[in-house]
């Protein structure tokens, strides 16, 4: 079983919206993402999951005979993971049965720019 745990944000201060980096999960099929929270927040998480194109590892480009780089730009929110934050802690999410290429954590500011907290997210993915 394939096993990966990667911290994927650090103290990211919590007085703008947030996009966390993105998450591939190919050949993931459960996954866990934890946000712990320092300062009290006023907003809101979320998941969101994108099923552009995975980069294929064993196909490379014939011009620069390296793998080939693609980014998610299509994102959809995750049924039923968005809800609201406003004091210090850990929230994770445990999803299982991974149908999608990419994760990753959105946080919308609700503070007009005021908070002081910061969020670091951790990835635990599971598969073959």
């Amino acid at each position: 079983m394939r096993t990966f745990n990667k911290q994927i944000s650090t103290n990211v201060p919590l007085n703008a919206n947030y996009n966390s980096p993105y998450v591939q999960l190919k050949n993931i099929y459960t996954y866990s993402m934890a946000a712990i929270i320092t300062g009290t927040p006023t907003g809101s998480l979320k998941l969101q999951a994108s099923n552009d194109p995975e980069t294929n590892d064993t196909q490379t480009n014939s011009t620069t005979n390296l793998p080939p780089t693609q980014v998610p730009v299509n994102w959809v929110d995750i049924a039923n993971s968005s809800f609201a934050v406003s004091s210090a802690g850990e929230t994770m999410w445990n999803v299982n049965a991974v149908g999608y290429n990419y994760v990753r954590v959105v946080y919308t500011d609700a503070s007009g720019g005021t908070s002081t907290a910061t969020m670091t997210i951790i990835a635990n993915c599971k598969g073959v």
